[in-house]
C-alpha cells in the first residue's frame, strides 16, 4: 500500500515538473508576443504624428509632397498600413489570449495534481501512525502527541524520519517476536517443573506408605 501511493506521488511529481516547463514555455511565448504588439503599436502612425509641432500650412504642403511622390493617394496607404498593423495586433492578442487560458488551465491543473500529493503523503503518515498504534498503543499514542512536530512532507528531513519509523517498527516487531518465544519457553519450563514436583510429590507419598507399611509388620 505505501509502496503503490510513493509511486503515485512520484508519478504527480513528475507531471508536475512537466507542467511547469511547459507553464514556463508559454510565459516566455507570451513575453514575446507582447514586445511584438509593443514594437507594432510604435510603428502604427497617427495623426498626432503628422501634425504634431506643425501649423495647417506645413502639413498640406508636406501632404501634397508626399502625393506628388507616390501615385496612390496617401490615405489610402496610410489606411492600408493601419489596417494591417491592426490585423496583425489583433492576432498577437488572440494568440496571446490563447496563452493566457492555456497557462490558466495548466495552474489549475498543477493546483490538482499538488493537492492529490498532499493528499496522498498524509494518508502515509496517517497509515504509519495507524500501524505503530496498532503495533504498540503506547508508542503510537506517543507518535500522535508529537504529530505537529513531526518534519514536513516531502523534505529530507521527513523521509529520514521515515525511515527510522520503519526501522523502529521493525525492531518492535522483533522484540514482540522474541517476547513471544521467550515467553512460551517460560510457560514449557514452568510446566516442566511443576510436572517434576508432582512426580517428587508422589515418590516422596509412596515413601512414606512403604515405610509405613514397614513399621506395621515390625
Amino acid at each position: 500500500m505505501e509502496e503503490q501511493l510513493t509511486n503515485q506521488i512520484q508519478i504527480l511529481r513528475d507531471q508536475c515538473n512537466e507542467k511547469k516547463s511547459s507553464l514556463q514555455d508559454h510565459v516566455n511565448s507570451i513575453e514575446i508576443l507582447r514586445e511584438e504588439v509593443i514594437r507594432f503599436q510604435r510603428t502604427i502612425p497617427t495623426c498626432w504624428d503628422l501634425v504634431a509641432g506643425q501649423n495647417n500650412t506645413c502639413v498640406v504642403v508636406r501632404l501634397s509632397r508626399l502625393q506628388y511622390e507616390d501615385s496612390r493617394p496617401l490615405s489610402h496607404v496610410g489606411i492600408s498600413q493601419i489596417n494591417m498593423m491592426s490585423e496583425k495586433k489583433a492576432e498577437l492578442e488572440r494568440r496571446m489570449q490563447t496563452l493566457l487560458q492555456e497557462r490558466e488551465a495548466l495552474n489549475s491543473g498543477l493546483d490538482d495534481a499538488t493537492y492529490k500529493i498532499m493528499s496522498l503523503e498524509h494518508q502515509i503518515r496517517e497509515q504509519e501512525l495507524q500501524d505503530i498504534y496498532s503495533c504498540r498503543p503506547t508508542m503510537g499514542l506517543f507518535i500522535v502527541v508529537f504529530y505537529n512536530w513531526l518534519p514536513n512532507s516531502g523534505s529530507l528531513e521527513y523521509y529520514n524520519w521515515r525511515a527510522n519509523l520503519r526501522q523502529c517498527q521493525r525492531e518492535v516487531m522483533e522484540l514482540h517476536e522474541l517476547n513471544s518465544m521467550l515467553g512460551s519457553q517460560v510457560e514449557t519450563l514452568s510446566n516442566k517443573v511443576q510436572s517434576n514436583n508432582h512426580s517428587l510429590l508422589q515418590e516422596m507419598e509412596c515413601d512414606d506408605m512403604s515405610h509405613t507399611n514397614e513399621s506395621y509388620k515390625v
